[in-house]
């Protein structure tokens, strides 16, 4: 964990499908004008997470990229560390790593806590942070979007 960066803010899922809340989220983000950089902790689930975000909505376009260049990209999607399309947003999913995150305004960590794997991650990383001094917000996802709890 990185002492000079803020808390990542927890989203929890909640049982809801990857793309579904994930795109909800960046939908949210861009509309803000900011850029996104989505690290997973394998690089195969770039590839479906891709698929996914193109076919989450019906009635949604959300502009991102794991291939070519990424600085053209307002969301990239990676298993790397590092800020490739220069976003100051970025999105933890899984066991990613949480190193790097200095050069970002702000980390959101997604995870599911009806996955028992994820849950234990997500509760030794929230408390990491809270041993640290910090108390990392946390959200779920529900019919209404993300809500503070």
């Amino acid at each position: 964990m990185s002492a000079k960066a803020d808390p990542p803010v927890f989203h929890d899922l909640d049982g809801a499908p990857l793309d579904l809340g994930l795109g909800r989220l960046l939908e949210a983000a861009l509309a803000e004008g900011r850029r996104a950089c989505v690290r997973l902790g394998q690089e195969e689930r770039v590839a479906a997470l891709d698929q996914g975000l193109w076919t989450y909505r019906n009635d949604s376009f959300l502009p991102h990229g794991c291939e070519g260049d990424p600085s053209e990209q307002p969301v990239w999607l990676t298993a790397e560390a590092g800020n490739p399309n220069g976003a100051d947003l970025l999105v933890i999913v899984d066991d990613a790593s949480m190193d790097d995150r200095d050069g970002f305004a702000d980390t959101v960590y997604l995870f599911d806590r009806r996955d028992p794997a994820m849950r234990d991650i997500a509760r030794d990383r929230f408390a990491a942070f809270r041993d640290e001094g910090s108390r990392p917000a946390y959200l779920r996802f529900g019919p209404d979007g993300w809500t503070q709890t």
